[in-house]
């Protein structure tokens, strides 16, 4: 029913990267090549600029990701639809986690999903927090499992799972010894902490900003 060709340019929009296309699409780069030509002779425009081995969405290229994804869209509820005749969920589920939850949640309970839902083929995403809730603005998923309170107007968000949030160190290190820490002691102590954009950065801030602590104060 879909435009193969529209697909292969969609997934090559999104990685930007002809080889991880090929390698999501099960079909070799030589072919996404070939669609993705047959595309721009069939609207004699250049959707893509090259430069090396650095590929971009050229202008007219951001128009038509901008359809494909809509179209994408309907085409998924579609399918969705019409399994509704038959009692089955069938097609992809494209689910986005930031690295945390991907690697301590998620794996049992996609187990489980699996097992309910064989028909049904999960692809996963991950990225930090503020990548998610972009990627779900773009469609290119269709749920996001971030940690941090909501602040995208434009997503709906339901509370999943509570966390703690623990401060570790190796067991040679002296504050081992302590049965408590100040917040104050957190200034002079070197801390490794998640990159800009992390969900559990943000907590972290947040937590600390009510207690008069900036993350600029830390070292």
């Amino acid at each position: 029913m879909l435009d193969f060709r529209l697909k292969v340019f969609y997934t090559v929009a999104r990685r930007l990267n002809f080889t991880k296309a090929a390698e999501e699409l099960l079909i070799s780069q030589p072919a996404v090549t070939k669609h993705i030509k047959e595309l721009e002779s069939q609207f004699n425009l250049a959707l893509f600029d090259r430069k090396g081995n650095k590929v971009a969405l050229s202008p007219a290229g951001e128009v038509l990701l901008k359809h494909a994804e809509d179209i994408m869209e309907i085409y998924r509820q579609i399918e969705f639809d019409l399994n509704q005749f038959n009692q089955t969920l069938k097609g992809v589920l494209h689910i986005g986690s930031s690295t945390s939850i991907t690697q301590y949640i998620l794996p049992p309970l996609l187990a489980r999903f699996h097992r309910m839902h064989q028909d049904v083929k999960v692809e996963l995403f991950n990225g930090n927090s503020e990548q998610i809730e972009q990627a779900l603005l773009n469609k290119s998923i269709e749920l996001g499992v971030v940690e941090g309170k909501s602040k995208r107007r434009e997503i709906h968000y339901t509370p999943f799972l509570k966390d703690e949030i623990v401060l570790v160190c190796s067991s040679k290190n002296p504050l081992v010894k302590k049965d408590e820490i100040r917040l104050g002691e957190l200034k002079n102590i070197p801390l490794l902490l998640r990159e800009p954009g992390s969900g559990t950065l943000e907590v972290i801030a947040n937590a600390l900003k009510q207690k008069g602590i900036s993350l600029a104060d830390l070292k």
